[in-house]
C-alpha cells in the first residue's frame, strides 16, 4: 500500500499535455503514462509480510487466498503496473542493500538503450534493455518482524544505539530504517521526471507522501552496476572493485556530457568530477573507511589521468560528501534509491544535507581520504557541503 500511494503521487506529478490549462483536480487516469509503455522496476530486500501470514497460519488462523498474490517481490511491482495501467516491462530486483539502485539502473538502461517507440524498437543490448518509454522505480523496506533485526544483530552489524554514526569515531554499526520511495524516469526529450518519497527512521514512521514539482529533478547521464567479487568475507566490501566501478561511471558521465555539448565550438574532452557524492555510509568501522578510500583513489586517479585536460565540477573541483543514512537510518532495500533522490535534491538546491552523526571524525576515515583531503578536493562533515 505504501508503494502504491507513493508511486501514485509520483505519477500524478508528471504533467499531461493539458495540465497547465485544466482547472479540474488532477486524476491518475489523466496522467500521460497511464496505458503507456511505462515499465516498473522495484527493489526490496526482506519479505516479512509474507512470513507474518505464514506464522498466522501455523497458529490456526485461516489465511486469505490473497496471500498468494499479495506477497513476493514479483507481485510488488506487478500490482503497481496493474493499479495504474502501466504496460511496459515489470521487473523486481533483490540485490540486498543495492536493490532499488539496481532497479534505477535497469530503468536507466531501458530508456537509453531500448527502442523509442512501438515493439520494433532496437536495443544495443537485449539482455539489459526492456524497451520502455518511461519507467517507475520503487524501493520498499518495512520492519515487521523482530527476528530479522535479531539475526542481523547476531552478525554484529547493528549499532547498539540504533543509529548510523557515519564517518564518526564512535561508529559501531548501522541503525535500521523504513523507506518507501518512487521515482518516475523519462527520456530527456519528454522532460518529465518526478519524485515522490516517504522515508522514515524505524522510530518514526509516516504513511504520508507528497509529489515533487513537475519540473525535472535531475538529468541522469550514466549508470553502472558491479560486484565486489572475492573479498575478505561475503559481506566485506572490496576497495579496488569499488574504485574501478567509480572510475568507469565517471568516465561514462564525462563522455555523455561531452556528447551533449558536441555542437559547441570547443571539442576538447572534459573530466566531469562529481560535485556531491551520496555515500553508502552505513557507519560501520570497516565499511566507511574502505568506501571513502575507494572514492578518493578513483577520483584522484581520474584527475591525474586527465593531466592537462580540463576538469569540470560545478564551478569547483571540490566534492561534497553526503550521508543519507545518518539522517534516515539504513533503509536497506530502499536505501539506493534514497541516496539517488538525496543527491539529486541536493544538487538542485545547491545545498548538501547535514551529516548529523559527525562529532569527531573517524581517524581511519581521515586516513582513507589521504591526498584527496590534503589537496582540498573534498568537503563535508558535521554541516554537509554545498553542491
Amino acid at each position: 500500500r505504501q508503494l502504491l500511494e507513493t508511486a501514485g503521487a509520483a505519477l500524478l506529478s508528471v504533467p499531461g499535455p493539458s495540465a497547465s490549462s485544466s482547472s479540474s483536480a488532477p486524476s491518475l487516469f489523466s496522467s500521460p503514462l497511464v496505458r503507456s509503455r511505462t515499465a516498473v522496476f522495484t527493489g526490496s530486500m526482506f519479505q516479512e509480510h509474507a512470513q507474518l501470514q505464514y506464522d498466522a497460519g501455523e497458529r490456526g488462523i485461516s489465511a486469505s487466498p490473497a496471500v498468494a498474490t499479495g506477497n513476493g517481490i514479483s507481485y510488488l511491482c506487478g500490482r503497481v503496473s496493474f493499479a495504474f495501467g502501466l504496460q511496459g516491462a515489470c521487473v523486481a530486483t533483490d540485490t540486498a542493500c543495492s536493490a532499488s539502485l539496481v532497479a534505477a539502473h535497469l530503468a536507466f538502461r531501458a530508456l537509453t538503450t531500448g527502442g523509442s517507440s512501438g515493439s520494433g524498437g532496437k536495443s544495443s543490448s537485449s539482455s539489459s534493455s526492456f524497451d520502455a518509454d518511461a519507467a517507475v522505480v520503487g524501493g520498499v523496506n518495512a520492519l515487521l518482524l523482530p527476528i530479522t533485526t535479531c539475526t542481523i544483530s547476531g552478525l554484529q552489524a547493528l549499532s547498539p544505539e540504533g543509529r548510523c554514526k557515519t564517518f564518526d569515531a564512535s561508529a559501531d554499526g548501522y541503525g535500521r530504517g523504513e523507506g518507501f520511495l518512487a521515482a518516475v524516469l523519462c527520456r530527456e526529450a519528454e522532460a518529465a521526471f518526478s519524485v515522490s518519497s516517504s522515508e522514515t527512521s524505524s522510530s518514526e514512521t509516516s504513511s504520508s507522501s507528497s509529489a515533487a514539482a513537475s519540473s525535472p529533478l535531475a538529468l541522469l547521464v550514466a549508470s553502472a552496476v558491479g560486484q565486489d567479487g572475492r573479498s575478505s568475507s561475503l559481506t566485506a566490501p572490496s576497495g579496488p572493485a569499488q574504485a574501478a566501478l567509480i572510475r568507469g561511471v565517471v568516465a561514462s558521465a564525462s563522455a555523455a556530457a561531452a556528447a551533449a555539448s558536441s555542437s559547441s565550438s570547443s571539442s576538447s574532452s572534459s573530466l566531469l568530477l562529481p560535485a556531491l557524492v551520496a555515500t553508502h555510509g552505513t557507519g560501520t568501522p570497516l565499511g566507511d573507511p574502505i568506501e571513502l578510500g575507494a572514492l578518493s583513489s578513483a577520483l584522484l586517479q581520474q584527475g591525474d589521468k586527465m593531466g592537462k585536460k580540463k576538469i569540470s565540477s560545478s564551478k569547483s573541483t571540490r566534492t561534497a560528501l553526503a550521508a543519507p543514512k545518518a539522517c534516515f537510518g539504513h533503509t536497506e532495500g530502499a536505501a539506493g534509491l534514497g541516496g539517488l533522490v538525496a543527491a539529486a535534491s541536493s544538487l538542485r538546491s545547491r545545498c548538501g544535507p547535514p551529516v548529523p552523526s559527525v562529532r569527531s571524525l573517524n581517524p581511519y576515515v581521515s586516513a582513507a581520504l589521504g591526498d584527496w583531503e590534503r589537496k582540498g578536493r573534498v568537503s563535508g562533515g558535521g554541516g554537509g557541503g554545498g553542491g
